[in-house]
């Protein structure tokens, strides 16, 4: 039926109102997905099923979703102030495209919104960074900061402990602040040189600088143009190589 609708997805859910009957989900997204949606009684508190429920007229998903915050973060996106990631049926400013950003393991596809000739190479990194790690088995958080050491973009993904946001940052910024100052390109490389001299620490105790494996410096030619530090897998050797690979997705990017 959903193929004569000419319809990209499908879904029906009738909900019974007597107790103890479970609703039926017919729909057209992945098997995973629905199982998962039924087993967690998601359509308790589905806004765009609540809003079925309340008004039986036809409506946009769009409208659903749409809050005065989503607003002024897709206004910042149209001026080129950043990116954002919003579930696809709540981009509907002019001048905003949704990239999708799809990782098989994950429950929901997101989506970045940027405008359509704006960079995204930051967000891009940090995603590939969680991505490899994922593969491993390890749970991390990806850090981005630019040249001036300041925050382009945080992945975190599932189940990474909240310490990562921290070290991840301090890896990156470390990476940036002190990579360009000694010729290194990681912070493996910084700790290398330092490590059994009276700088190291000094350096250890920089505020915001967080000195060992697992930063990597950004480059566009020869100019240093950011950094992506990785925390959460068990060893800071293995949070590099997920950097190092974020740094080769984007690098086609930098050129």
């Amino acid at each position: 039926m959903f193929a004569a609708l000419d319809l990209s997805c499908f879904a029906y859910l009738p909900i019974s109102n007597r107790p103890g009957v479970a609703p039926q989900l017919i729909s057209t997204y992945p098997s995973a997905w629905t199982k998962h949606y039924l087993q967690s009684h998601y359509e308790r508190f589905d806004p765009v099923i609540i809003q079925a429920l309340g008004y039986p007229e036809t409506f946009k998903w769009s409208l659903i979703y749409k809050s005065d915050r989503d607003d002024w973060v897709l206004a910042m996106v149209a001026s080129r102030f950043g990116f954002g990631f919003f579930p696809e049926h709540s981009i509907i400013h002019d001048g905003i495209v949704a990239r999708p950003l799809v990782i098989p393991e994950y429950w929901r596809n997101i989506h970045l919104v940027t405008v359509s000739d704006g960079p995204k190479s930051h967000a891009v990194g940090a995603m590939e960074a969680v991505t490899v790690c994922e593969k491993s088995g390890y749970r991390v958080t990806a850090t981005v900061v630019d040249a001036s050491g300041l925050v382009k973009a945080v992945a975190k993904g599932d189940l990474a402990p909240p310490h990562t946001l921290d070290s991840s940052h301090g890896k990156s910024y470390g990476a940036v602040s002190l990579g360009p100052n000694f010729g290194e390109s990681t912070t493996s490389a910084v700790v290398g040189r330092v490590s059994s001299g009276p700088a190291f620490g000094p350096l250890q105790h920089l505020p915001g600088v967080f000195l060992v494996p697992g930063g990597v410096v950004i480059k566009s030619g020869e100019d240093v143009v950011g950094a992506i530090g990785v925390g959460g897998a068990p060893g800071g050797d293995k949070d590099e190589v997920c950097a190092q690979a974020a740094v080769a997705k984007i690098a086609d990017r930098l050129r």
